[in-house]
């Protein structure tokens, strides 16, 4: 819905609507259970892709990998567990968690209670953060992994939201020489353009993300209407035009449009994100700092991840990163993905040469560098 505001505010275009008080559509016993009800579908929905996919690395694997591969298949089965106790307790215990004062949080505030909800519930056998140790940057699951990829490295990266900041976009070049990162933000890019480099090649787009519902993008001004698509929509212009077929990574920074755009993506995981290993995702709660403080954002925030999870993409880090209280910033992993890069990791114990110099410079790059730059 519109939160209560007046059509004026939506014909004059507001940038700031993601920072106005969240939909209050959980002020219900009613409605929170049926909230528990639309989880609990996901999250079987996400069991039945990982019971395809654990039936499919058994049809490859080794008599004496079978254990190894049933093991994993119980740690992604805790995942979905672990999270909907969480959000069980969350709903039950109702919006008095996020009220200042209240003797059973003791000396834990209502930001604490709101953030603890967003944690890991599976882990990667080797998680860093590459790129400097400053803001913006993230954490990888299993780069070896991403490293090989049939031979291949990385090859196609998709980077939504820019805010003029190509920090991602130029690690991941210099990471991954010849890969192809599109970067499509229609707030600061006012023209397609590419550019080439030693490294890679970056493409620019004018051109932002919407979901099925199109209330979300009321708050730009109508002249910018046509600048938004959707992600089947911005796939099939990349294939056409310059030969990308998939992305075997996404970033996503985009102010809390999360919600209605991966809600559409995940609809269908298999064609949308048909190759996509894991996804960094910016997680921004509605109402962000000044409004996010609020049991409807936190909500409608668990619902996000439970759609993630409901695709086969689970949560494996959470980074507090920004000075303000609006975002916390998340790697979602597919799967079918991790189960092949855990398996691999086994297999190769004794043959890869550790540490990779290739991740190991990125963990640390040298800070005369970055001072230089």
């Amino acid at each position: 819905g519109k939160g209560g505001l007046d059509d004026a505010f939506f014909d004059r275009g507001e940038p700031d609507w993601h920072r106005t008080s969240p939909n209050p559509l959980f002020e219900t016993l009613a409605a929170r259970e049926g909230m528990l009800q639309a989880v609990a579908w996901l999250l079987w929905r996400g069991l039945s892709r990982l019971h395809d996919a654990v039936m499919d690395v058994l049809a490859s694997a080794a008599t004496h990998e079978i254990d190894h591969v049933l093991l994993l298949a119980r740690e992604a089965m805790n995942s979905f567990e672990d999270f909907w106790r969480q959000v069980t307790w969350t709903v039950k215990y109702g919006p008095q968690q996020l009220e200042p004062e209240r003797p059973e949080h003791a000396d834990y505030g209502p930001e604490t209670n709101f953030w603890l909800k967003f944690r890991p519930t599976l882990a990667c056998h080797h998680n860093p953060r590459l790129g400097p140790e400053l803001g913006g940057f993230k954490s990888w699951c299993n780069p070896h992994f991403l490293e090989d990829r049939g031979g291949t490295g990385l090859q196609f990266v998709l980077s939504l939201g820019s805010g003029g900041d190509f920090q991602y976009e130029n690690f991941v070049a210099k990471q991954w020489p010849g890969v192809k990162v599109v970067t499509a933000d229609c707030t600061t890019i006012d023209e397609t353009s590419e550019k080439s480099f030693q490294q890679g090649h970056i493409y620019m787009l004018p051109l932002c993300l919407r979901g099925l519902n199109t209330t979300y993008i009321s708050f730009f001004p109508k002249s910018d209407h046509a600048k938004f698509v959707t992600y089947p929509d911005m796939k099939k212009l990349l294939a056409t035009k310059h030969g990308i077929p998939r992305f075997d990574v996404i970033k996503s920074n985009i102010e809390a449009s999360e919600y209605p755009v991966f809600a559409h993506i995940l609809q269908d995981p298999e064609t949308n994100l048909e190759g996509t290993a894991q996804i960094h995702l910016e997680l921004h709660r509605m109402g962000m700092e000044e409004n996010g403080l609020n049991f409807n954002s936190l909500l409608f925030a668990q619902l996000l991840v439970a759609t993630f999870l409901s695709g086969g993409y689970h949560p494996v880090s959470f980074e507090r990163w920004m000075d303000e209280l609006s975002a916390t910033d998340v790697v979602f992993v597919n799967q079918t993905w991790w189960l092949l890069g855990e398996l691999d990791a086994r297999r190769s114990i004794w043959t890869r040469s550790f540490p990779q110099p290739p991740t190991s410079d990125a963990i640390y790059p040298e800070p005369e560098e970055l001072r230089r730059n």
